[in-house]
């Protein structure tokens, strides 16, 4: 089985392609996050709901919490919602499935991602 891969927002070398767009890894972590923000209200209204004492900007930015482990003693910290975006490659196949930069060889000095990068 193929190893996945954490795709992290602050990586400015990597694109992902979601049906016929191509996205840097931060833009949609920022998506998601600033969907959360917009919509905190309602989600706030859920979180009470489900009896969570917390609200949704505190999660994003990390609460004091404390967390304890079988066998262990209170520990504390902070706990927070982390976006992560993975990437699970296919298995290949047949041998006529060939991986897109093989068929595509790129010049490093002069990559097509550039465009995208500069934004």
């Amino acid at each position: 089985m193929a190893e996945p891969m954490l795709l992290k927002s602050t990586d400015t070398q990597t694109v992902v392609q979601v049906g016929e767009q191509v996205y840097l890894p931060s833009a949609l972590h920022e998506a998601i996050v600033s969907f959360l923000v917009i919509n905190r209200d309602s989600i706030n209204k859920h979180l009470d709901s489900k009896k969570i004492s917390t609200d949704i900007m505190s999660l994003i930015s990390g609460t004091n919490s404390r967390i304890m482990q079988p066998g262990r003693a209170w520990i504390s910290g902070q706990v927070s919602i982390k976006i992560c975006l993975e990437f699970v490659p296919r298995e290949q196949t047949s041998a006529s499935e060939t991986p897109d930069q093989d068929r595509f060889p790129i010049d490093a000095a002069t990559s097509p991602l550039d465009d995208l990068r500069a934004t």
